[in-house]
């Protein structure tokens, strides 16, 4: 309701529901809607540049980015998606988180603060898309430790659940309980407990 009464407001310009949609991908991901995460992202990154230099067109790209790939590993870990083809859709989705990286990175050139976790996080997506789990745990790592030096307790809690999913789906379960229960903490700790809830259901 509101969104639509901001948009029905804003007919001049698509920036004030772009700063909307860019916190609604948010949620949306961590509530696990990745198909709406992505139908929303898509029509986000095509509106981009009227965000110039705000940091929320890097916070669309992270999290449609996220779902793109959270999406994509559900299909691929479905059984009953065993008899398709996957193949092009994993192509495309790499091609397109390299793409976000490096306009993340274009941004870090004089100081990766701010962006270095988040383009981790999306390398740790391309390295397990790509099935090389080394790189992928390696990225994980990085973003943590970013995360935990600039006090970026949202970022470590993130990188806490999505390190966990991919340590499942390799069937290490302890190493994901003990990533799951660091993220329940810390999203406990900045009072995101419906997201920590959720966490604990599934």
């Amino acid at each position: 309701l509101y969104k639509n009464w901001l948009m029905s407001q804003t007919q001049e310009s698509n920036r004030p529901s772009l700063f909307y949609e860019s916190l609604e991908l948010v949620a949306l991901f961590l509530f696990g809607h990745y198909e709406r995460a992505v139908a929303i992202g898509k029509a986000c990154t095509e509106k981009l540049a009227m965000l110039w230099s705000a940091r929320n067109s890097r916070l669309i790209l992270l999290f449609y980015g996220l779902a793109r790939s959270g999406n994509l590993l559900r299909n691929l870990n479905d059984p009953r998606s065993l008899a398709e083809d996957f193949t092009t859709e994993t192509k495309d989705t790499i091609e397109e988180l390299r793409r976000f990286v490096g306009m993340m990175e274009d941004w870090s050139v004089v100081s990766d603060v701010n962006y270095r976790c988040w383009s981790r996080l999306l390398d740790a997506q391309i390295a397990e898309l790509s099935t090389d789990h080394g790189q992928a745990v390696q990225h994980y790592e990085e973003a943590l430790d970013h995360a935990a030096e600039h006090d970026f307790i949202f970022e470590e809690a993130l990188g806490n659940y999505l390190m966990a999913g991919f340590v499942v789906r390799r069937k290490a379960r302890r190493s994901a309980r003990a990533a799951l229960q660091e993220a329940i903490g810390l999203y406990r700790q900045i009072a995101a407990s419906g997201v920590a809830k959720t966490i604990e259901d599934e």
